[in-house]
Parts: structure tokens; C-alpha cells; sequence
């Protein structure tokens, strides 16, 4: 279901990256000869790496408040099989009203979100600014 909620958003975003794409840098590279997989390589992938960043940090935070289909189709699933961080929240917080420790909770899932988002971006940092420093 996620899947095909997101797909033509993440579509919509990697086609406007490929739009910046400089046409003369990848013309000026077919002209010396190099190939479809040279051209992808050298020209195209370091000009998406900002918009990729992009996609994937959203597409990544969205996934850490992913609550609504799993409470709707599964009710965090038999046997708590898909009783995710987020669904535990909700039910420690406004089930048992547990208000404190879904407060700890939900401070504990902020910090994890922001190192995780920052370990993507130096991982998705682009050849150019890793070449700088």
C-alpha cells in the first residue's frame, strides 16, 4: 500500500533531477566516446545525488511515522507481528495513557530520525564535495 501511495512522488522527483541534467556536458561526453553506462556514471548520477538526498530523506522520515495503514489493516497484526515503533507510541500514549514514558518515547524516536537523516546525507554526499574537503 505504501508503495503505491509514494512511487509516483518519488517518479515525479528523480524526473525533475534528470531535467537539470547539463545536456552539453552529456553531449560533450558522447562526442570523446564514451558510453551509455560512462555517461550514467560520470554525468547523470552526480547531478541526481542532491535530488536523490531529497527523496530518500523523505521517503526515510516518512517510514518512522508510518502509523495509519499498519492501525487500519492489521491493528499491529496477530501476535504484534507488525506493531512497529510508531504503533507502540500511539498505544503506550493514548491507550494506556502512559503519557511520560510516550513523551521519552517519542524524544527517543526524534533523536534516532536526526542521526540517521545526517548519516544519509554524508552518505549521499555527492563526489564534488567529498573531492573538496
Amino acid at each position: 500500500m505504501d508503495v503505491w501511495q509514494w512511487t509516483p512522488l518519488i517518479t515525479l522527483i528523480a524526473l525533475a533531477g534528470l531535467k537539470r541534467v547539463p545536456q552539453d556536458q552529456l553531449e560533450a561526453n558522447m562526442v570523446d566516446g564514451a558510453s551509455s553506462f560512462r555517461n550514467f556514471f560520470a554525468i547523470i548520477l552526480p547531478n541526481l545525488y542532491p535530488v536523490l538526498l531529497i527523496a530518500v530523506l523523505l521517503r526515510f522520515m516518512d517510514n518512522f511515522r508510518f502509523i495509519d495503514a499498519i492501525l487500519v489493516l492489521t491493528g499491529g497484526g496477530p501476535a504484534d507481528s507488525t506493531k512497529i515503533l510508531p504503533v507502540y507510541l500511539f498505544e503506550v500514549s493514548f491507550r494506556f495513557f502512559r503519557l511520560g514514558r510516550g513523551a521519552a518515547i517519542a524524544l527517543t524516536l526524534l533523536v534516532v530520525t536526526i542521526i540517521l537523516g545526517m548519516i544519509l546525507v554524508r552518505a549521499f554526499e555527492g563526489p564534488k564535495a567529498k573531492k573538496g574537503a
